[in-house]
Order: structure tokens, then sequence, then C-alpha cells
């Protein structure tokens, strides 16, 4: 028999005892209060991914795996509140153990197409658009909410998400390809594949939000996989850059704005850069670090 699979995300307290403990299930996001000898029997079945059993003697312990169970919210059961938050915000579920956050948006060429969020216990979860405007409109996304929309001179309306005391579109961006390739805008380190081409002259770049950058000769103009692009200096390329086979970049998709970029070669007129132009440049491999 196959069991559903869980994850914990905090526990439920009197006092000092526990008494019980939030599982998300994690195939369709729902939530379940387990007691202790219920939470025994789940983690002995191996469908809390994140919990384990210890055994002293004849004495049951639950433990964290991966994950220290003590610094988990703590639902008090006494004053019907999370301990250390602000219960003056108000909440759509009995408590905020069962609630996610976004924290990046996934990005496929000019698309969201997903969401990151993270639950209560800090793990990260890639789930699709339509599942998290599911979620939202159950009151399961602590930072969105679910709206419908009818656009000027439509008669049918379509479902938007919208963020809750942020701005949805300011988070980090998760940039992916029909290849499984993806690039992480709030990485702190990573590698990914990008057009570039060598400048043969000096000149200026002028960038889509009105900046400049010159070049010299030997530096590299290079597009991101966020379709920015930018300029890298000839002494950083011969560190960062690499050689590649791959035939296509992450970029390729993010082509809507190329136009918006331009390049200026000093005693020549100014060029605005295409996707013509760009795909024509080679590919590859860059280090990224923050």
């Amino acid at each position: 028999m196959a069991y559903d699979v869980f994850r914990v995300t905090g526990r439920y307290m009197t006092g000092t005892e526990v008494t019980g403990y939030h599982l998300i299930n994690l195939t369709n996001g729902a939530s379940l209060i387990a007691n202790r000898e219920r939470a025994i029997a789940m983690v002995g079945r191996g469908q809390v991914e994140n919990m384990r059993i210890q055994y002293n003697g004849d004495d049951v312990q639950l433990r964290g795996k991966g994950i220290n169970l003590t610094k988990l919210p703590v639902y008090d059961m006494k004053s019907n509140s999370i301990r250390g938050q602000n219960n003056a915000e108000p909440q759509k579920q009995k408590n905020g153990l069962g609630r996610f956050t976004i924290v990046k948006r996934v990005m496929y060429k000019t698309a969201c197409v997903g969401y990151v969020l993270t639950d209560a216990s800090g793990k990260e979860v890639n789930i699709s658009r339509e599942k998290v405007q599911d979620m939202a409109i159950k009151g399961l996304i602590k930072n969105a909410d679910a709206q419908r929309y009818t656009p000027t001179g439509q008669t049918n309306s379509t479902i938007v998400i919208r963020g809750v005391g942020c701005d949805l579109k300011s988070l980090p961006v998760v940039v992916i390809d029909k290849n499984g390739e993806s690039f992480d805008t709030s990485a702190k380190s990573q590698n990914t594949f990008v057009r570039a081409s060598r400048l043969n002259k000096a000149g200026i770049l002028y960038t889509a939000d009105g900046l400049k950058r010159t070049f010299e000769s030997g530096d590299y103009i290079i597009v991101l996989p966020t379709g920015k692009v930018t300029v890298l200096k000839a002494a950083d390329a011969r560190s960062k850059l690499s050689p590649s086979q791959n035939k296509t970049a992450l970029c390729d998709n993010s082509m809507a704005k190329i136009s918006e970029y331009c390049i200026e070669f000093y005693g020549m007129k100014k060029c605005k850069l295409s996707a013509s132009i760009v795909l024509g440049w080679q590919v590859v491999e860059i280090h990224i670090s923050k």
C-alpha cells in the first residue's frame, strides 16, 4: 500500500509539552495535525520525510531529519497563537503553520510558469503557477492572494496572483528553458551558459535602463539568462569564461527586450541589438558569483 508523504512544519505545545505536529502533504499541500502517537506511526511507515524515530530503551523519541524540531514554529494551544509572531496580522487559517511563502518566480521566456515557495520549516519547493493559484484561493499562501480579473473588452475572467505586503515582480527569478537548464538570480555562486562576443574596438554599451557602460578592445559583451546585456572586462573574462560545445543558452528565450540595448563603437554609428545578432554570438560557460 502506498502512503502519502508529509513534511513537518511546526509543533503544537501546551506549556512545555509537545501535544502535536503540523504536517504538510507533499502531493496536494493539505495540512494534517497529528498527535504524538499518530506522528510516531507515520514516521515509522516512512511517511514524514524530515522526521525520524530515536529509541532510548523503551522510550520512543521523535527527532528531526535534516532539521532541528525545536527550531520549528510553535503554536501555543493556550493562547491560540504562534509564539513570537505578531498576531495582529490577519490569518486565513486557524494558524500559520500550514502556510507557504512565495520567495521566487519561475520564468520561461517572458511568462511566469511557477513559483518557489518555502514552508514553515524553511524548505523550498517548486510549484506550478496553476497550483499556486489554487493554494492562494484556499488561503495557503502567506504573502499572496488570488483575485479574479476581467480584462477590458473581454467577458472571460482570469485568476491573477497578487502580492500581500510585497511586490511579487521584485522577487528573485529562476529562469528555465525547455532543456531543463536553470539560472537562479539569488544564488551566491553558479555556472551557466550565455551568449558572448569579443569586442575588437572600444566603445559604449547603452543599457535598457538608460545607463552607459564603456568597454575596451578585448572586453566581452554578454547576454545573461535574464536577457540583461552587460560588459565583462578582458581580465575578468579570462577567469570567468570557458569554451562550450552547447548550441543554445538560457538567454535565447529572453530576447524580448534585447532591442532596448545599443552598441556604439567610437567613430561609428550607434547599432541597436537584435535577437538575430545575439543568436549569432558564441555560447560560453560563465561562472557567476556575488
